[in-house]
């Protein structure tokens, strides 16, 4: 049975990960917006979870929801949206933002390992009109006892 394990927002627009760069001398590189977000974000994972914590281990399902800012076109066109999360079928690709959100997951040891996800639910929105750009992710372990 699955059981809520862990649950985190983090907190701004979401960036995927960006392609390795190769510099002339062959040395590879992820690109500064791709490794800002990310610092930023294992960062805050960590102090949200304390020194105390003890990685999670075991089977995972994740769902997943990244929210974006409206873009100006929309906030204009107020009368004919609704108010809340409107489908964002945009790029970057949902599978980059999921990368970058896994990576910060385990880089923050909040688990293992990502390779332990045996299922994972992903949505792409753009925010309602009273709500903040955002990742929201939700860890649900397998347990056989529950």
């Amino acid at each position: 049975m699955w059981k809520l394990a862990y649950q985190s927002i983090i907190q701004g627009p979401p960036v995927a990960m960006g392609r390795p760069r190769m510099t002339r001398t062959g040395r590879a590189y992820t690109p500064k917006t791709s490794r800002t977000y990310k610092d930023g974000a294992v960062k805050a994972l960590k102090d949200g979870t304390g020194e105390d914590w003890i990685p999670l281990d075991g089977i995972f399902k994740i769902k997943i929801a990244f929210v974006h800012p409206r873009t100006k076109r929309l906030i204009l066109q107020k009368g004919s949206l609704p108010h809340g999360r409107i489908w964002r079928p945009k790029k970057p690709d949902i599978d980059n933002l999921l990368k970058m959100t896994l990576d910060c997951i385990t880089q923050s040891e909040i688990w293992i390992d990502d390779n332990r996800v045996v299922s994972l639910t992903a949505e792409d929105y753009y925010c309602g009109e009273d709500e903040e750009a955002h990742t929201l992710f939700s860890i649900y372990q397998w347990r056989e006892d529950a």
